[in-house]
């Protein structure tokens, strides 16, 4: 019988992720009957999700590139970016209003979700 070799994945350079994702959609991007669009038409997000504003697409397009998880990953950090610079800029007095206590979070997502990604 033949042993199978374990193959280790080697993750990206955090640069090179970086770059990856942003050349996933291309600006200016639109909002229309529920979908966001890039310019070449490829979406980039839905609103048909239970109980959010909007869920992250292009897995099925990404999902067979080498590094998948991290650039999916990347894109992801790279909106909530976006979003805190854009809530910034309209009123840098905004206060976030916590859904849970601090102390008591819902579950280990929401501890993950309760620390700064840096």
């Amino acid at each position: 019988m033949k042993k199978v070799e374990e193959v280790k994945v080697v993750p990206l350079p955090p640069a090179e992720v970086r770059n990856i994702a942003y050349g996933l959609y291309v600006p200016p991007f639109r909002y229309h009957c529920g979908y966001i669009f890039d310019s070449r038409n490829r979406m980039v997000a839905d609103d048909n999700a239970f109980d959010c504003a909007a869920r992250i697409r292009g897995w099925g397009r990404i999902g067979y590139m080498d590094h998948a998880e991290q650039i999916q990953d990347e894109f992801g950090i790279i909106i909530a970016e976006a979003l805190n610079a854009h809530y910034e800029q309209l009123n840098p007095n905004t206060r976030p209003v916590p859904l849970c206590p601090v102390s008591e979070p819902a579950s280990q997502g929401q501890k993950d979700l309760d620390q700064p990604r840096i």
